[in-house]
């Protein structure tokens, strides 16, 4: 018997499907060919990752928004945000695209932001740097009316911002609704108080900036008090006292 012919792998390919052959060796005089299908899809893109807000650029303080956009590839399973690739300032999960990020105690000056992103195979992507800076942050307080006020009718409301970068936007809040908003100074609106009870009433002002800057007045508690209409009733008595039997 002539010894075995050595094992020769064949490979071949139709329409996406990869083959993978085996010629055995002489069995009794007969070949017998082992196939092996393995089906592969396209070539599937790492994760995509970028900061789209804050701009590059940009002058910031306060909280933050942080918009992170991105393309998932096998499966996101997260992004990291980093501020100059080593302090990890939040973690958002597939599916997540915006975090807060609060910039009180960082150093004041010329930073960087990058997000990275894995997906589940294990593979990583980082985004191109941000260039920020970090500075005074963002405040806001409601100036009128002030604590205790008493008020009826419709209520007037303003607002003190400072450190906002470009315009601002100034909305003005109780602890369940919106009442009114103004963009840029001076920051007053009038809100109606039809819909709203009689009594103490807690307000607070929200402003954003344009370069995502956010923040949160501290409560102030207003009395009101609706105008009403007296009503009268006229009772009319007869001229002589009639004794009632």
């Amino acid at each position: 018997m002539k010894p075995p012919r050595s094992i020769r792998p064949l490979l071949w390919s139709s329409a996406g499907v990869v083959c993978l052959g085996v010629l055995a060796p002489q069995i009794t005089g007969a070949r017998r060919a082992h196939r092996e299908v393995f089906v592969l899809g396209p070539d599937t893109p790492a994760p995509a990752v970028s900061i789209i807000w804050p701009e590059d650029g940009a002058v910031l303080g306060g909280d933050v928004s942080v918009f992170v956009p991105s393309r998932d590839g096998l499966g996101l399973a997260r992004v990291d945000v980093f501020l100059d690739d080593t302090l990890r300032i939040g973690s958002l999960p597939g599916g997540v695209y915006a975090l807060s990020w609060n910039t009180r105690g960082i150093p004041w000056g010329a930073h960087t932001l990058t997000a990275r992103a894995y997906d589940t195979s294990g593979r990583t992507i980082t985004s191109v740097p941000v260039n920020v800076t970090v500075g005074a942050p963002l405040t806001v307080a409601v100036s009128s009316p002030e604590e205790g006020a008493v008020r009826s009718g419709t209520l007037s409301l303003s607002a003190a911002v400072e450190h906002a970068r470009g315009g601002a936007w100034v909305q003005f809040l109780t602890e369940d609704r919106y009442l009114c908003g103004v963009r840029d100074a001076p920051f007053t609106c009038d809100a109606p108080t039809e819909s709203l009870p009689n009594g103490p009433l807690q307000v607070r002002a929200e402003v954003y900036d344009d370069a995502g800057n956010h923040a949160l007045s501290e409560w102030v508690t207003v009395s009101l008090e609706k105008d009403r209409t007296a009503s009268t009733l006229g009772l009319s008595l007869p001229a002589s006292r009639v004794t009632a039997r």
